[in-house]
C-alpha cells in the first residue's frame, strides 16, 4: 500500500528539501571559492569576461585587478560578475550596429531621427557631455566609417584607389561633408532624458546608409568610464583596463611599482606604464607594416583614426602618450583639441591640464615605450 500524507507532511518535506537544495548550493560556492583560492594568486591578474552575452566586443578591453593574496579566488569571481555586467549594460546602451528589443541606444537613434526619444540617463548623460564637448565628435560619422574602412581594410589596392589623394571624388566628399553637411545635422537635449537628432531633408536625400551620429573614438572611453563608475560602486578599484585602440584607464591602483603591460595585440608593440594612482593615457605606436594594427603610412602621410574635423583627413599622430587625471572623455576632448589647434609633436604628456612635449618624464613620474 503506497503511503500518504497529510497537507502539513508534505510541506514539511518540501521545506527540508528546499533546506537541502539551499545547502548544497552554499556547499558548491563555497567549494568553487575554495577551489578558485587555491589556483588564483595574490598581484596582478586578468579578469575574465567569459561569460559576457558579448564577449566577442568585450575581447577589445582587458581588465587587470591587484587581487589580495588572502581572498584572491573570491575577489575575482565577483569582479567577473560585475565586470561582466557593467560591460553588457554600456555595450547595449552604445551600440551603433544592433538592433536590440526595448533598447533605445545609438543604432536606434540613427534609426529614428528627427524623432523625440526617451533613452537612458546614462546614455543621455554621456551623449550630452560629448556633444557639449564639441558637437563634431558626434555628427562626424561618415568620416570615422570612411576611415576606419581604409585603416582596417585586407585590400591595399582598393585602399590606394580610394585614397583622397588618389580619388578626386572622396576629396570631394570629404569637403563636402566637413563644409556642409555638419551644418544640417544637430542634436536636441530636452527634458526627461529625450533626444532628438535633427537632420535636414536635404541631407536625408543624400544620405548613403552611413549612421547620422557615432561615439568614434569615444565608444571607447565611454565603455571605461562606464565601468570604472559601476566597479567604484562596489569599492572595487584596485586595477585597470586598457583598449584595443591603446587607451588605458587607472582604476585607482594602489600599488607604486611600474607595471609591464605585454599584450601583443595592443598595436603590436610592449609598453609599460608607471603606476602611480590616477593616471591614464592614450598610446600611439608606430606604424607596423601590417593591415591588423589601426594605423598605416600613405606617401610618408600617417592614418589614424584620430580624425581632422577641420578638413576630413586623418589627424598624423604617432609615438605619442598622453597622460592626465581624470576620467578618458575628457582626456580623449583634450587630445583632439590639442591636435585641432594645429600643434603635432611625436612625443607629448599631459599632466594636470599642463602640456609637456618631447620629454621622457615629468618630475619623478616616467613613461617609456618599448618597441619589438
Amino acid at each position: 500500500m503506497a503511503a500518504t500524507f497529510t497537507k502539513r507532511e508534505k510541506q514539511n518535506i518540501i521545506i527540508r528539501l528546499s533546506i537541502l537544495a539551499a545547502l548544497i548550493v552554499v556547499i558548491v560556492i563555497c567549494v568553487v571559492i575554495i577551489v578558485n583560492n587555491s589556483k588564483t594568486k595574490g598581484g596582478i591578474n586578468e579578469i575574465s569576461n567569459d561569460s559576457s552575452k558579448y564577449s566577442g566586443q568585450m575581447s577589445d578591453f582587458k581588465f587587470y585587478y591587484n587581487l589580495d593574496e588572502e581572498n584572491a579566488g573570491a575577489t575575482q569571481l565577483k569582479l567577473e560578475r560585475e565586470y561582466t555586467s557593467a560591460f553588457d549594460k554600456i555595450y547595449e546602451l552604445v551600440s551603433e550596429y544592433d538592433e536590440l528589443e526595448g533598447i533605445y541606444n545609438v543604432y536606434y537613434i540613427n534609426n529614428h531621427i528627427n524623432e523625440d526619444i526617451s533613452l537612458e540617463p546614462v546614455l543621455y548623460n554621456y551623449l550630452k557631455k560629448i556633444y557639449d564637448l564639441n558637437p563634431k565628435y558626434l555628427l562626424s560619422a561618415p568620416l570615422y566609417d570612411y576611415w576606419e574602412g581604409m585603416i582596417y581594410s585586407k585590400d591595399l589596392n582598393q585602399r590606394n584607389n580610394i585614397e583622397p589623394e588618389n580619388n578626386i571624388e572622396i576629396k570631394n566628399s570629404l569637403d563636402y561633408f566637413v563644409n556642409t553637411s555638419l551644418n544640417n545635422i544637430s542634436i536636441s537635449f530636452l527634458d526627461s532624458y529625450k533626444i532628438r537628432v535633427n537632420v535636414n531633408d536635404d541631407y536625408k536625400k543624400i544620405d548613403d546608409g552611413n549612421p547620422y551620429i557615432s561615439l568614434s573614438l569615444f565608444y571607447d572611453s565611454v565603455i571605461m568610464d562606464y565601468i570604472k563608475s559601476y566597479l567604484a560602486k562596489s569599492n572595487l578599484s584596485d586595477g585597470y583596463i586598457i583598449s584595443s585602440n591603446g587607451f588605458y584607464l587607472d582604476l585607482g591602483l594602489t600599488i607604486e611599482n611600474r607595471i609591464l603591460l605585454t599584450s601583443k595585440e595592443y598595436q603590436g608593440g610592449y609598453y609599460s606604464l608607471s603606476c602611480e594612482k590616477g593616471n591614464n593615457y592614450i598610446c600611439l605606436y608606430n606604424y607596423k607594416p601590417s593591415v591588423d594594427y589601426p594605423y598605416y603610412e600613405y606617401n610618408g602621410a600617417k592614418r589614424s583614426l584620430f580624425i581632422n574635423y577641420n578638413n576630413g583627413y586623418s589627424l598624423d599622430i604617432y609615438s605619442s602618450v598622453f597622460y592626465k587625471n581624470g576620467d578618458m572623455i575628457d582626456l580623449l576632448s583634450n587630445v583632439f583639441d590639442y591636435y585641432l589647434n594645429g600643434n603635432n609633436i611625436n612625443h607629448l604628456i599631459q599632466k594636470d591640464n599642463k602640456i609637456y612635449t618631447n620629454v621622457k618624464s615629468v618630475s619623478s613620474d616616467s613613461i617609456e615605450v618599448v618597441y619589438e
